[in-house]
């Protein structure tokens, strides 16, 4: 079950650092300067608000980073609930092990 569960946590990094990337790519577009390097959710969402499109390649594309920015924050609650199942695996194959 570990295992299983590690494997899924790898995943959902991978996934979380693969959207990121494409948010930061959107940003730089959208934003002089660009965004910070370690870009959080919250940090996004108000990048996000201060951004006036002009043209309606830029709508889409602050279109596009609100969009990743739910998948963000989406796989931040993914991750959390995988973190939190690991350590009830882990407390629980600890409890089988001191069972008499």
């Amino acid at each position: 079950m570990l295992r299983l569960l590690s494997d899924r946590h790898r995943d959902l990094v991978s996934l979380r650092t693969q959207t990121v990337c494409r948010l930061h790519v959107l940003l730089r577009e959208l934003i002089p300067g660009g965004a910070p390097v370690r870009l959080r959710a919250d940090r996004a969402a108000v990048l996000l608000r201060r951004v006036r499109p002009t043209s309606p390649v830029e709508v889409e594309r602050k279109r596009l980073a609100q969009d990743l920015l739910v998948d963000i924050r989406r796989l931040d609650r993914d991750l959390g609930d995988v973190r939190a199942r690991i350590t009830a695996a882990i407390a629980a194959s600890r409890a089988l092990k001191h069972t008499p």
